[in-house]
């Protein structure tokens, strides 16, 4: 019997020792959130190269974001921890979908999505050595509220002599991450901004379909992602006006992104920008824009009346007292009034309890 009883405590052990090394690492669910480390494939060469990526899989009407979130949100990171002699590339972001929440406009991911990042292997690492692959991985999920989230990575990666065959599991996944990355870059553009407004000129492309054309800039804080981007043909390419962001934090003389749209693979450009840039305060009046797109919508009047301000702030306060979550505060509030502390040993004391109660109530209804 204790022979029996040893072997199956050690038949664990043994399962364990005999699985692939590739498959300890485990994907980790955090609020909403799905995260793993994957590879493109099983292996590596000593002195290759290798395609790792972090898989983030959001629940239903969940998204994370791209390398500009657009009017808020954060882009995810990734912090690697790897083998002596290792290194690690930039994330490649796939292009990403546009997450409108009126009044504001969000760029980022949906569903499932792999971001690559290309790893390389020292020379010198030995063949038939596994490597582990580890990194923290953060990210801001949202929907109707946004919760931060991350993970303690790892990923084990046999380096090997020959080349490795992709996985099956994830390049599906790797193939769609990839045919999102931009193919070329786009020569010879050009922008100029003036007003609040900047003109971006892309030569060389063609469209059936302009009103499907959309860029993503990647410089945050300098394009008015919620306002609509006009496009018209003009030569042999296309020119885009695009709003200048509202509250403007680049400074850079120059404008970068990717084209979407274009009937091929997105594209990327980045253009010297010339002209005094300013912040955005809408398309002028009788501005035309192209068939089929739709104008920017102006936006409302910068300045607000003291009184009306003063209105909306005590209108904001009494909804925010009147919601479900504040109610434990009010009685717990409450009750601290009514107990009006230690009991009073004297009249004197009494008074001046009293007196405590009426000025903390004052100040709470303040």
């Amino acid at each position: 019997m204790r022979r029996l009883l040893s072997h199956l405590l050690l038949l664990p052990l043994a399962l364990l020792l005999a699985a692939p090394l590739s498959g300890i690492a485990k994907p980790v669910r955090t609020d909403y959130v799905e995260s793993e480390l994957v590879l493109r494939h099983g292996a590596a060469e000593p002195g290759g190269k290798v395609l790792a990526g972090l898989r983030l899989k959001m629940d239903a009407h969940w998204h994370t974001y791209w390398q500009n979130p657009g009017d808020s949100g954060m882009p995810t990171t990734i912090q690697w921890k790897l083998p002596p002699g290792f290194k690690a590339g930039q994330i490649q972001w796939p292009a990403p979908q546009k997450l409108p929440i009126p009044p504001l406009m969000n760029y980022g991911y949906e569903g499932e999505i792999v971001l690559p990042v290309e790893l390389s292997v020292p020379k010198d690492w030995p063949a038939g050595q596994t490597a582990r692959i580890a990194a923290r991985a953060d990210w801001l999920v949202c929907k109707d509220v946004c919760l931060p989230g991350g993970a303690d990575l790892e990923v084990s990666l046999p380096v090997v002599t020959g080349n490795a065959a992709p996985e099956r599991k994830w390049a599906a996944l790797f193939d769609a991450a990839l045919a999102k990355l931009p193919t070329q870059k786009i020569a010879g553009a050009t922008a100029t901004t003036a007003d609040g407004l900047i003109e971006l000129t892309l030569p060389g492309i063609k469209a059936a379909n302009l009103g499907g054309l959309y860029v993503f800039p990647i410089i945050e804080s300098l394009v008015e992602p919620a306002a609509a981007q006009t496009v018209e043909v003009v030569g042999d390419g296309i020119k885009f006006t695009l709003m200048v962001s509202k509250q403007l934090a680049a400074s850079e003389p120059r404008i970068s992104g990717v084209v979407v749209g274009a009937g091929t693979a997105p594209l990327s450009f980045e253009a010297p920008m010339s002209g005094k840039l300013v912040a955005g305060k809408g398309i002028p009046d009788g501005q035309a824009a192209a068939p089929g797109v739709a104008p920017a919508v102006a936006p409302a009047a910068d300045q607000l009346s003291l009184g009306l301000a003063i209105l909306f702030a005590l209108l904001g306060g009494m909804i925010l007292n009147l919601m479900p979550c504040v109610f434990p505060v009010l009685s717990l509030k409450i009750l601290s009034f009514a107990r009006g502390g230690p009991a009073a040993s004297s009249s004197a004391q009494a008074a001046q309890s009293r007196t405590a109660m009426r000025v903390q109530g004052i100040a709470f209804a303040v």
